[in-house]
C-alpha cells in the first residue's frame, strides 16, 4: 500500500454504508451551524510508539457557495523516512446531508509526484474521481448515495444510524483510497470523556474493522458537528495513533 493511503487510512477519509441498499439518508434539519466561529484542531500522529507526522485542520461556516456548508481545511505531513514524507492538503465541504464535496492533495515530498483524490456529491450521486503519476487520465467511479455510502467516519454521526451498545453490525464502507466498496464490521463499545486544557469532551467510542485496518475512534460533537478526537489502530503496515492535542475556537466579527 502506498504512503498516501496509510495517511488516507489514518486520517479515517472513507465512507461506511448502511445494510440496508434501499436505505435513504435523512436530511439533517437542524443543521444550522453558527456563522460567527472558527475551530482550529490539531493533532499527532504516532506509529509504534515513534511519532510519524502532525496535522492541522481549521473550520468554519461556508457562505460562498448556493448552500450553508462547513469548510474544514486540513493539512498534514507524515513521515515515514527521508523518501517517504508525505504532504497533505485537503478541503472538506460538509453540509445537511453530510460531506458535499472533498479535494485532496497528496505530495510526495522527495520526489515531488503528486495524487489528487476528488468528489462531488450531485443529487444522490457521488462523483469520485482520482489522478495518479502512473495515470494519464484520472480515475473516475460513482457511488449511489444511500446504497454504496454512508458517511464519512472523520465526521461520522453516531446518531445518524442504529448503532446499540455492545451490538456489532456488518456494513459497508467505500474506501476513498482504493475507491471500493469495502465489508465493515462496525461496534459502540461506550461513552467516555476527553480532557484536553479546559476542554472536556463526551465521546461516543467506536469500534471498527474492516480488514486491513481495525481498531477505536473517539468522536465528540462541538458546535461545528462531529468530529475525531483520538483514534488507536493497526493497519496492514503498523499500528498507529492519532490524538487531538490542541482545540482553539475562536469568535469571528459578525
Amino acid at each position: 500500500m502506498k504512503n498516501t493511503n496509510f495517511l488516507n487510512l489514518c486520517m479515517m477519509i472513507f465512507f461506511t454504508a448502511c445494510g440496508q441498499e434501499k436505505e435513504e439518508l435523512k436530511e439533517d434539519v437542524n443543521f444550522n451551524p453558527p456563522t460567527n466561529i472558527e475551530i482550529k484542531r490539531t493533532y499527532a500522529m504516532s506509529a509504534d510508539g515513534y511519532k510519524t507526522g502532525k496535522m492541522e485542520a481549521v473550520r468554519k461556516v461556508d457562505t460562498s457557495k448556493s448552500t450553508l456548508l462547513i469548510k474544514d481545511i486540513a493539512s498534514s505531513l507524515l513521515s515515514f523516512n527521508e523518501l517517504n514524507d508525505t504532504k497533505v492538503e485537503e478541503v472538506f465541504w460538509l453540509g445537511s446531508k453530510g460531506i458535499q464535496e472533498y479535494y485532496g492533495e497528496f505530495t510526495n515530498v522527495k520526489t515531488g509526484e503528486i495524487t489528487n483524490n476528488k468528489f462531488k456529491l450531485e443529487g444522490n450521486i457521488l462523483n469520485f474521481e482520482s489522478k495518479t503519476p502512473n495515470s494519464s487520465k484520472p480515475y473516475k467511479q460513482s457511488f449511489e448515495r444511500g446504497k454504496d455510502y454512508h458517511t464519512a467516519t472523520i465526521y461520522i454521526n453516531p446518531t445518524n444510524r442504529e448503532m446499540e451498545p455492545g451490538k456489532e453490525y456488518k456494513r459497508k464502507m467505500l474506501d476513498v483510497s482504493f475507491a471500493r466498496t469495502m465489508k465493515l464490521k462496525e461496534k459502540f463499545l461506550r461513552m467516555d470523556t476527553f480532557t484536553l486544557g479546559k476542554h472536556t469532551f463526551d465521546c461516543h467510542v467506536i469500534y471498527i474493522d474492516y480488514g486491513h485496518l481495525h481498531g477505536e475512534v473517539w468522536l465528540a460533537k462541538d458546535e461545528l458537528g462531529w468530529f475525531l478526537i483520538y483514534e488507536k489502530a493497526t493497519a496492514t503496515e503498523g499500528s498507529f495513533e492519532l490524538k487531538l492535542d490542541s482545540y482553539e475556537k475562536t469568535k469571528l466579527d459578525d
